[in-house]
């Protein structure tokens, strides 16, 4: 959120009118307008993080046997594994997809 955008969420609350003013009788609104210190910067942090699944060898071709023999996933396994166009609809009739 940009310095202007803390103001107007900050002086929402309060009711005033806003006059004109000519910028040389503008002087004492003029610490508005200036930039904040980096220490008083308030910053949106995004803390993300990433895990990674491993598996052991007998566990993935245990998954592999059980994916390809599972009616639901068994279509799709089988495209992948051989490199075969995206199964279409048609194809997944009878599988988990359903009408």
């Amino acid at each position: 959120m940009d310095q202007l955008a803390r103001w107007q969420e900050f002086l929402r609350d309060f009711d005033f009118d806003c006059q004109f003013r000519p910028g040389h009788k503008h002087g004492n609104a003029d610490a508005l307008s200036w930039l904040p210190q980096s220490d008083d910067l308030i910053t949106d942090t995004t803390t993300a993080s990433i895990n990674a699944i491993t598996t052991s060898e007998p566990t993935r071709h245990i998954w592999s046997i059980n994916q390809s023999s599972d009616p639901d996933t068994a279509i799709i396994y089988r495209h992948l594994t051989e490199g075969l166009p995206k199964p279409t609809e048609r194809d997944m009739k009878g599988t988990c997809l359903r009408e």
